[in-house]
């Protein structure tokens, strides 16, 4: 350890440390005897301080002219013991130098320069203390924002599980909705297929006659007398429930609107359906027509066919137009049921909906 006075650096324990700039010295430098340290009280330690520090802190007083005398010879008195002292340890043949004003303020310049080892060790000094100022706000800030990152963290993690209790609930509901929507499904399927079942059987006993020209003062019932005798199957009165002309489906179609014939019994209806189909297969050139009804002023074919429901009729339209873009050679209804047939070595398919001629491309 090197004293910050005379540069001595054999001084071990032999010394004491300024309490004002904190630099170290030896005894002789601080003009104390080392048989007398061990006697200093604490107060004393505490205030002890260098030469430099008590010279600078007499100049910073503003002491009258003969204060600052007797100061200067203290100073003086004080200061022939270590040079002495030092002389003694470096050179006998120094003399000791009486302090002034001047060689104060030129000893305070030296230790104030850049290059002073007092200067240089308040520097580290202070470096040490911005250091240490530095990292302990650093910490402070850095166990802060931990601090937050935890309590955002904490909250985030608190509002992901939420979310996922959300979620979950919403899954289960969600669940409970598709059940119900199956069982709905399934409902409606059955419920769909049992009224296609009662229309199907509410339509077994009529007839549908297509293309018949309206007028005002038509008579339904002389008009299917003339159809049954032109096909050669004479029905009763007794067995003719009822006629109507039906309202079209698409109002905007300038066909005639079809008749509805009610019959005592589906045998009747299917006898007639089958006279008809024999008469225009003998008749290949003269089909039924409305001309064979005794409607002579609008000549048009007329088709004898089930009377079926709105969806069947969706689908037999369909099938007719599949039927054309793929070259199947039949279409026909039979019981309210839709078929067809590729050719005539081929098998009868029914066509279950207008969905299922997509699988048969």
């Amino acid at each position: 350890m090197n004293c910050s006075g005379c540069s001595d650096k054999d001084i071990d324990k032999k010394s004491l440390s300024c309490n004002v700039c904190k630099l170290i010295f030896c005894y002789e430098c601080l003009n104390i005897d080392a048989k007398k340290v061990a006697s200093l009280s604490k107060n004393q330690l505490a205030s002890l301080k260098c030469l430099t520090c008590s010279n600078v802190s007499r100049r910073r007083n503003n002491d009258n002219t003969s204060a600052r005398a007797k100061a200067d010879q203290k100073v003086e008195q004080h200061s022939h013991k270590p040079a002495a002292s030092q002389s003694s340890s470096h050179s006998g043949n120094c003399n000791p130098v009486p302090l002034t004003l001047d060689s104060i303020s030129q000893l305070l310049d030296e230790k104030l320069s850049l290059t002073s080892p007092f200067v240089i060790n308040m520097r580290e000094a202070l470096k040490k203390d911005i250091k240490e100022l530095v990292v302990a706000e650093v910490k402070s800030t850095m166990t802060g924002l931990m601090t937050d990152f935890s309590t955002t963290t904490d909250f985030l993690a608190s509002e992901q599980t939420d979310i996922k209790n959300k979620i979950a609930e919403r899954d289960s509901k969600i669940e409970e909705l598709e059940s119900e929507s199956i069982r709905v499904q399934r409902e409606l399927t059955s419920l769909n297929n049992r009224l296609s079942a009662v229309e199907k059987l509410s339509r077994d006993h009529n007839v549908e006659i297509q293309g018949v020209p309206e007028s005002r003062s038509e008579n339904l019932l002389g008009i299917f007398k003339s159809l049954c005798t032109a096909v050669s199957t004479p029905i009763a009165d007794n067995d003719i429930r009822g006629f109507r002309r039906v309202a079209k489906i698409d109002p905007t179609s300038d066909r005639p609107r079809n008749i509805i014939i009610t019959l005592s019994s589906p045998r009747l209806r299917d006898l007639l359906l089958s006279a008809v189909h024999r008469y225009n297969k003998s008749n290949a050139k003269d089909m039924l027509s409305s001309r064979h009804l005794g409607i002579t002023v609008d000549s048009r074919r007329v088709y004898v066919v089930e009377h079926i429901s709105p969806e069947s009729k969706q689908i037999h339209a369909a099938s007719r137009k599949f039927a054309r873009d793929n070259s199947y050679k039949y279409v026909w209804v039979k019981y309210g049921q839709v078929f067809l047939r590729k050719d005539d070595n081929s098998n009868a398919v029914r066509v279950k909906s207008c969905d299922y001629l997509k699988s048969l491309v």
